[in-house]
């Protein structure tokens, strides 16, 4: 029986208190009141009662609502009987003068003692109870707390990766790579390691060595008879024996061209082992040889002919197939990782905050001394618990706080009050840990059972809709037993039906005999659509007759609740092409959004001002106009002088003043008010610009410091800044309609709503959870790998649908007045994997009609169709304020600009030239059919490359390869240059590949008797930043001096083309980067790395580029150098070496100088350059 808790009335009693909160019940409510009760009724003291809640936001919430309650009910209290409102102060003051004047006097010390009030989040009240008692749980009392182990799964993972898969070859490579991926074992760490009392099912256990050996055995014997009965199989599938069923593998339609791919794959390699053969085991000796693969009474027996050997050895083959074997290398992984974090964490000095739940847990039930200790200290010390949101607790945390709050009397007198506050209905929390399942079990200890059930939040029609939707089964929430549906009251209710009822939910529900994936979208969003354009503006008496405001529907009295980021984007798309203004609502997206990114890109810039690449990537952001400050060289220049100012100014002032400066100087606010969204990417600026300068004032962070942490966090390799700091702030979003995910929505409430489906019409076996539990005993266990044939894949198909079903429930009941639900049937064949039509007690669409006509008219039936897939809808115009008022803008004639000198670079000189790719690495078009081979092949050619391959050569001891792997490694994870994303196996095989790639050049002859092995670092001066001091730095004096006297290979014509460009002549600095400055026998060198595509031959590739140009501008600033080290000593003749290209691409190491550009200047081309442009001594560091 349910007992319904009034929190003035209620008693407050020993032992453990269960108090079930429906949606809009007024938890909090009841939760202080129970606390101020405690204070006061049972004459506790401040510091005698703990509160634990799950966020920050709750805590302060708790806070603040129980101190305005303390102040309420104290005043209260000095006011006659008749002036009383507060509902507590009521109940007090008939219990005597002496009473009253008690619950006073404990009222104030309760406020004078506020902060003495203990009320925790749940990881900082295990964290404190840790460092207090340090000494019993042997925990340092240094230990650092980090909120997310995740950067440090993924480096133990890497370390597994470079331990254990890089070695690998043969047959246990090609098996490994076709069972494990990468990314996906980084996935199922996360769920393998979110609690340490899962049990991992002994698949997990088995050694995957010893699976594969037999496998491999059975597979090279499978391919020698293969090849031996090569001929006879496929006249065997051309020509089927007679009889044979057609309805599937190799001889239903289209079967025979699969099956010979298959073939034709397995004997171009017959050495690489495949762990699955989908349609060569169609022909397994238990079903041709047997009557099952023939029709009814036409079997014929095979066993007789000789390619019956065949399907012989494939039943051998899938015989000694493993069954896990994805779970035992999964396995493996599990173990090794988990060691390699323990020992991670060690060396750090940290620990995560489940590492802090299982400490705490396991010291608790240990019964240990610790135990004792750590019990004993909180019986004395709390007398009264109250835990908020228990449904979301983890198995370990709900131990932790029956262990504690739980305990047994230890004097006959003793009183303790242990209240647990919660609603299993909205538990939706699974993938961060939270246990439905631990609830139920604690529920059921429960001394005293209580239930909140008058729903305050919505109106009472959709209180009623919602509760006949939730009633139409005895088990809507698909836990037998566990989770129950109470109908919620309205106030001052006075019958079953509401008085006046009205439309309240509309259901609204697919009615199309054919349509897809994207259709059925489209069809949902566009009818969103259309609802909030026909209900905005519309008088608020219309949509609920009791409400008391008196302006039009807003855009933000609209909530869409969306399961995912890209169901909202999409939305967010829709209705801002209608004119609707929205926000995508999604916590810590600040991270996550385009600006975070563009802000990267210009503080780079900022942070490497002659870098004339950067800048260019910086000026096509939106913030400085997408471009536009690259129409002409001058614009170029002026930005090129501004950004080494605002560098300066970063340095000596910090970020702030820097950005300031920056968003003023180049019309920043504005640029961004001119866009789609404008107010919103401008205060996302802002906030980043707030949020990386607050991170480098308290952490006393460099400016490459700063960017680096940047650069992280946008990785999701970072984890330090609170979540709160990173959700995005902007004004207007109360006035748009409000876009979030159904999880995040919980807790909230919004006049109109719409809900988007929460489940899929079918399961997904590859987005099932692997954690389940046994159904008898309730232990946590951990399935198998992939393996949906295990006897737990249907447990976890329901706990799924359980879920989603919890999911929709918190949706429905976040509408005040009304909610559209969003109904996408099931098919006929998987219609028990809908969740929603489960929870609808499986009855079908005409019968979901009929419920609706019978809901006393709160629930609408509204079916979609065709028409709502082609809508044309019209765009919505906001009424605006008739009051306008003028603006005035200043004379721009009246601003003076002062040109100073300039910092150019071989970029600036070269803009204009013709096909103009500057000193990038640039994607070429393949105009001569050039086919790429290897690695090549699958990564794509730019900027991302070309520096996955700089950044290499840059930091690679040419002498000592052995960081090779790992450095490769890294690179690539760090600029990810991939044509599309490939798989784990495959960015193994691209590892080892670039490393023997590089190995090799590093033997390959790129000048006559040298080799990069030679080098020593010693003799290495990696990427040398030059700026030389003079004047005319132009493309028309290079050409002067090129056409006086030609490098060789120089392509005919080409100097004429470029003194056709028209250029500006630079009075000031010419800046660059050259990649190798090495010293070979006493000459010294340049070289530049190239990952260009090589779709022309070398010279063609130097002129296209304009390399021609840049080497002799490189081996000025390199001669300057000399002659300021070497003084009198310097003889260019003797001192000076090479320019040398390496094209990556091109390098065969069978073949000497191949991939190789290299050219000496001449003592004429070296004196013609620097009377042409040098006027002082240069710089080059």
């Amino acid at each position: 029986m349910i007992t319904q808790f009034n929190p003035v009335s209620s008693p407050i009693e020993h032992g453990l208190t269960l108090l079930e909160a429906g949606a809009g019940t007024g938890k909090t409510y009841s939760l202080v009141r129970i606390i101020v009760r405690e204070l006061v009724e049972k004459e506790l003291d401040p510091s005698e009662i703990v509160t634990v809640t799950f966020t920050r936001a709750a805590t302060a919430e708790i806070k603040s609502r129980l101190h305005d309650l303390l102040s309420e009910v104290l005043r209260e209290l000095k006011l006659p009987a008749d002036e009383m409102n507060n509902d507590i102060a009521k109940a007090w003051i008939n219990k005597g003068e002496e009473w009253v004047e008690n619950a006073k006097r404990r009222l104030s010390i309760a406020l004078s003692a506020f902060d003495s009030i203990p009320i925790f989040t749940i990881d900082g009240f295990f964290q404190r109870l840790l460092k207090e008692y340090a000494f019993e749980s042997n925990v340092l009392f240094s230990i650092e707390l980090e909120p997310d182990d995740s950067p440090l799964i993924h480096t133990a993972l890497q370390d597994y990766w470079r331990q254990h898969v890089y070695n690998l070859k043969g047959d246990a490579l090609a098996l490994f790579q076709q069972s494990v991926d990468f990314n996906k074992a980084k996935k199922f760490l996360s769920e393998a390691l979110r609690s340490s009392e899962v049990t991992l099912d002994h698949a997990y256990s088995e050694s995957a060595d010893a699976l594969n050996a037999d496998y491999a055995k059975a597979w090279h014997s499978f391919v020698a008879v293969l090849q031996q009965h090569e001929d006879t199989l496929r006249d065997f599938i051309d020509n089927p024996t007679a009889g044979i069923k057609k309805t599937a593998g190799p001889f239903r339609k289209g079967g025979d061209v699969k099956i010979f791919v298959e073939i034709d794959a397995i004997l171009s390699n017959p050495s690489a082992v495949l762990s699955s053969t989908p349609l060569i085991d169609h022909l397994r000796s238990s079903h041709l040889l047997t009557e099952a693969a023939f029709n009814k009474n036409k079997f014929i027996d095979l066993s007789g002919e000789a390619i019956a050997d065949l399907f012989l050895a494939i039943q051998s083959l899938i015989d000694a197939r493993p069954k896990n074997i994805s779970s035992a290398y999964y396995g493996e992984i599990y173990r090794f990782v988990e060691q390699r974090l323990n020992e991670l964490k060690a060396d750090l000095n940290t620990q995560s905050y489940n590492d802090v739940t299982t400490t705490l847990s396991n010291i608790l039930v240990s019964n240990s001394k610790a135990s004792q200790a750590i019990k004993l200290a909180i019986y004395k010390r709390y007398k009264a618990a109250l835990i908020d949101e228990f449904q979301d607790t983890s198995p370990q945390q709900c131990n932790v706080f029956i262990q504690l709050f739980n305990q047994e009397k230890r004097e006959a007198e003793d009183e303790r009050y242990f209240h647990i506050i919660g609603d299993p209905k909205q538990s939706i929390y699974r993938f961060r840990g939270a246990d439905v399942f631990s609830y139920i079990a604690a529920a059921s200890r429960a001394d005293h059972h209580y239930s909140l059930l008058t729903n305050y939040r919505s109106s009472p029609s959709m209180i009623h809709a919602v509760n006949k939707v939730f009633s139409i089964s005895e088990n809507s929430f698909l836990v037998e037993g566990g989770i129950s549906f109470t109908p919620s009251q309205w106030p001052e209710q006075t019958g079953n039906v509401p008085d006046p009822a009205q439309p309240a939910l509309w259901f609204q529900s697919i009615e199309m005999e054919k349509s897809t994936a994207d259709q059925k979208r489209q069809l949902f969003y566009n009818d969103i659509c259309r609802n909030i354009l026909e209900l905005l503006d519309t008088a608020w008496s219309e949509i609920d007759p009791n409400s008391e405001r008196t302006e039009p529907v807003q855009p933000s009295d609209f909530a869409v609740l969306v399961r995912s980021k890209k169901q909202g984007e999409s939305l967010n798309i829709l209705l801002s092409e209608h004119k609707v203004p929205a926000t995508l609502s999604t916590r810590t997206s600040l991270i996550a959004s385009a600006e975070s990114s563009e802000i990267l890109t210009i503080l780079s810039a900022l942070l490497n001002p002659r870098s004339t690449p950067a800048i260019r990537s910086a000026l096509l952001t939106p913030a400085l106009g997408s471009g536009v400050l690259l129409a002409s060289d001058a614009a170029f220049d002026q930005v090129s002088n501004d950004f080494s100012e605002l560098h300066i100014l970063w340095n000596e002032h910090g970020l702030m003043p820097m950005m300031q400066s920056f968003i003023a100087r180049f019309s920043v606010r504005s640029r961004f008010l001119q866009l789609t969204h404008g107010q919103r990417r401008l205060t996302n600026f802002n906030h980043l610009a707030e949020l990386l300068d607050t991170k480098a004032r308290e952490d006393k962070m460099t400016p490459s410091a700063t960017l680096q942490w940047l650069e992280m966090a946008i990785q999701g390799s970072t984890y330090d800044t609170d979540a709160e700091q990173l959700e995005l702030r902007i004004a207007t979003d109360d006035a748009a309609v409000q876009i979030l995910t159904q999880h995040t929505s919980k807790g909230l409430e919004y006049p109109i709503v719409f809900v988007l489906p929460s489940c899929d019409s079918k399961i997904s076996s590859t987005r099932l959870s692997h954690t389940y539990h046994h159904p008898n005993t309730g232990e946590t266990l951990f399935a198998p790998y992939g393996d949906n044939s295990h006897e737990s894949f249907e447990i976890r198909k329901a706990e799924e649908q359980a879920d989603s079903v919890r999911l929709s429930y918190v949706a429905l009941t976040r509408a005040k007045h009304r909610c559209y639900f969003y109904y996408d049937p099931p098919a006929k064949k998987t219609a028990y994997d809908h969740a929603v039509y489960r929870m609808l007690g499986e009855i079908d669409q005409p019968e979901i009609e009929a419920l609706c006509g019978d809901s006393d008219n709160t629930i609408v039936y509204t079916p979609l169709d065709e028409e709502t897939l082609d809508l044309q809808l019209e765009k919505w115009t906001a009424q605006t304020s008739k009051d306008v008022q003028e603006l005035s803008i200043r004379d721009s004639s009246q601003i003076h600009f002062v040109t100073q000198k300039r910092t150019t670079s071989f970029t600036g000189i070269t803009r204009n030239a013709p096909d103009i790719f500057h000193d990038v690495d640039g994607t070429v078009l393949d105009s001569i059919g050039r086919v790429e081979k290897g690695f090549w092949s699958k990564l794509q050619a730019g900027a991302s490359l070309g520096l996955v391959f700089h950044e290499i050569l840059e930091e690679l001891d040419f002498q000592d390869t052995s960081e090779l792997l790992s450095l490769v490694d890294s690179k690539l994870h760090k600029y990810s240059p991939w044509r599309e994303r490939p798989s784990g196996t495959e960015i193994t095989e691209i590892i080892q590949e670039i490393v023997l790639n590089i190995e090799q050049l590093l033997k390959h002859e790129i000048a006559p008797g040298i080799q990069l092995n030679q080098l020593s670092q010693k003799q290495r001066l990696n990427e040398a930043q030059f700026l030389l001091s003079g004047s005319n730095f132009s493309l028309s004096a290079l050409c002067d001096i090129l056409a006086s006297d030609p490098p060789e290979g120089l392509p005919v014509g080409y100097i004429e083309q470029l003194r056709d460009v028209s250029a500006l002549a630079v009075e000031g600095f010419l800046d660059g980067i050259i990649d190798l400055v090495f010293e070979h026998n006493g000459r010294y060198h340049i070289l530049d790395w190239k990952s260009n595509k090589l779709a022309s031959s070398l010279p063609e590739m130097m002129a296209d580029h304009h390399y021609f140009l840049q080497y002799h501008l490189y081996t000025l600033a390199l001669d300057q150098l000399l002659q300021q080290r070497l003084g009198a000593r310097y003889d260019p003749a003797i001192h000076l070496g090479s320019s040398i290209y390496v094209f990556l691409r091109g390098v065969d190491t069978g073949s000497p100088h191949s991939g190789i550009y290299s050219d000496t200047l001449s003592p004429a081309r070296l004196i013609a350059l620097r009377n042409a442009f040098i006027k002082q001594p240069s710089h080059l560091s």
